[in-house]
């Protein structure tokens, strides 16, 4: 989603910093909103703004068209075609660690 370390780590950042405001005040907002407002008042305008929040959020969820890739998933053809496919296999199930040498196994 972002084209260089620098706009990640500049988005990172910011959103640290908002994720720590949210938590004060998501600790801090609930008790007085229930006081003035109600338990169902207080229920109808976070729903509101959730609502808006995800509605504003949308159009940026997606990646840009001038950053997109591949990420399909191979074909189990093209998989078994792969010669590391069968060298990453052999060495999850540690066939790689057993070899012949001299008519004996070597472990």
């Amino acid at each position: 989603m972002f084209g260089s370390y620098n706009e990640r780590t500049d988005v990172a950042a910011k959103m640290n910093i908002f994720q720590t405001i949210a938590l004060v005040l998501g600790a801090a907002l609930p008790p007085m909103l229930a006081n003035f407002l109600g338990w169902s008042g207080m229920a109808v305008l976070l729903a509101c703004i959730s609502a808006i929040a995800i509605y504003l959020g949308c159009p940026a969820m997606f990646e840009r068209q001038e950053l997109k890739t591949d990420t399909s998933f191979p074909s189990g053809r093209d998989v078994y075609r792969h010669e590391r496919f069968y060298h990453h296999t052999e060495r999850f199930f540690g066939f790689d660690s057993i070899r012949i040498d001299d008519a004996r196994l070597r472990l």
